[in-house]
């Protein structure tokens, strides 16, 4: 989105260090390395201080930059802003792009949000113009840089709420200001941090509350703690459920699944009954599928555009991604997050997957802040993958040793290890990677698949 700095400066309150008023940026982005020409460079304070790579972003095009410590890099024809806090001036941009996007669409729940942002994108982009946030953008940083980020034109943007502590949702429903609003289930993700799904169901609750009485909650039928967030909304209510006999708006009437785990489905909608077709999924992707159908809906689209949204959605990176190698077997890439609800619908799709003469294999890491219930919870994952008849499992991270008697210390020799566990990789087997982010085990996909990573 274009915006001059008087825009940024008097959306900020910031003190322009240097420039000129009418000049002006298109976007903006925190990583220097993903600069480029006419860009802000928003430097913020983690691990490692973004305020050192200024030099860096100007040197790759951008226009300009906001600072803290209101020195000036010397870099001709840039502008400067100074601000008290970069990442609250970031926030202050995203409301600033806000009030020029007509409708923003946000999704929360413990699992799904990313696959059902995908979907829903693809669908309404192709009734209007559609920003939507990259992978799954969905924290302080990732969600006013989807708004900022929209292009010029954007009538809808989607956008994800992800939630590590209460009142999380409730900040992201404040600056995106959605008009429809999605929860897609309440689980077992951040348990640690919450202490129950009760508590969890409260916060993704503050989604619904901050829709006005003209706004849509699209509310999942089919889990209880979510179908109660009705009672908590002025806004239109509308369900969705993959359960075919259970009642709602929109809801999976058939369904069928094939090898390579494309699912063809019926939809019945407030605009018909849709015959749908996804790519790369999963049993559980129904319920994303209907999320996503019953959001387009209420924005317009059309029963031909949930059809052809649903079937060309370009899902993001390790997210039930099925690749084939040149041997012949296939990598279930599962591996950007899990908790125990995403790890059972995983699993279930890769025991379905394999070949008559395939086997069954797994790289699974831990699942992450799930506090006291973290240790059960990871022997019931090893009751899992035993009782689906997994061939071999190596296991990787925290609690690795509950999970499976094949430990390895990083993604790399947990690789190495199921490759010689199994004698080989050899058609028709099928490998499903999995685990919390932190674990990084999308890094082992590369050697699972025999791709060369070498310069």
């Amino acid at each position: 989105m274009r915006m001059t700095v008087a825009d940024a400066v008097a959306a900020t309150g910031g003190t322009l260090l240097r420039g000129d008023r009418g000049d002006a940026f298109t976007d903006a982005t925190q990583d220097s390395r993903r600069v480029v020409p006419g860009m802000l460079f928003i430097p913020i304070k983690g691990d490692r201080d973004g305020h050192d790579f200024v030099a860096a972003a100007l040197d790759a095009g951008a226009a300009g930059y906001l600072t803290e410590r209101g020195d000036v890099a010397a870099a001709q024809g840039t502008f400067a802003i100074g601000v008290g806090d970069t990442l609250t001036a970031l926030a202050d941009l995203g409301r600033l792009a806000r009030e020029r996007i007509p409708d923003v669409a946000a999704i929360t729940g413990s699992a799904g949000k990313t696959t059902t942002k995908d979907f829903l994108a693809a669908i309404v982009s192709r009734v209007a113009v559609t920003g939507v946030a990259p992978g799954s953008h969905n924290n302080e940083i990732g969600m006013p840089l989807t708004l900022v980020n929209a292009p010029d034109a954007a009538r809808i943007v989607v956008s994800e709420i992800g939630a590590r502590s209460p009142g999380d949702v409730r900040w992201g429903a404040e600056l995106v200001q959605p008009t429809v609003g999605v929860v897609t289930n309440v689980g077992s993700a951040h348990l640690g941090v919450f202490g129950s799904r009760e508590a969890i169901a409260r916060t993704k609750g503050e989604l619904v509350e901050a829709l006005d009485v003209d706004g849509v909650a699209v509310l999942n039928a089919d889990d209880a703690l979510v179908a109660e967030m009705a009672a908590r909304t002025r806004a239109r209510v509308v369900t969705f459920s993959a359960d075919g006999d259970r009642a709602a708006d929109v809801s999976v009437a058939a369904s069928r699944f094939a090898p390579d785990l494309s699912a063809e489905f019926v939809l019945e909608t407030p605009v018909g009954r849709i015959e749908c077709e996804t790519h790369g999924a999963g049993p559980h992707i129904l319920s994303c599928a209907a999320g996503a159908a019953a959001a387009a809906i209420a924005l317009g689209a059309s029963a031909d555009d949930v059809a052809a949204g649903l079937v060309g959605t370009e899902r993001s990176a390790h997210r039930m991604q099925l690749h084939a190698s040149a041997g012949g077997w296939r990598v279930l890439d599962d591996a950007y997050n899990a908790n125990p609800e995403s790890m059972a619908a995983a699993l279930a799709s890769a025991a379905g997957v394999a070949g008559a003469d395939g086997r069954t294999l797994a790289l699974l890491g831990h699942m992450a802040e799930l506090g006291p219930a973290a240790a059960d919870a990871h022997r019931a994952l090893a009751d899992l993958h035993r009782g689906h008849g997994f061939d071999v499992v190596v296991s990787v991270g925290e609690h690795a040793e509950l999970v499976s008697d094949n430990v390895a210390r990083d993604p790399a020799e947990a690789a190495e290890l199921l490759r010689r566990l199994a004698g080989g990789f050899r058609p028709g087997d099928v490998i499903v990677v999995k685990a919390s982010r932190v674990v990084g085990l999308e890094a082992a996909v590369p050697a699972l698949l025999e791709i060369r990573t070498d310069p």
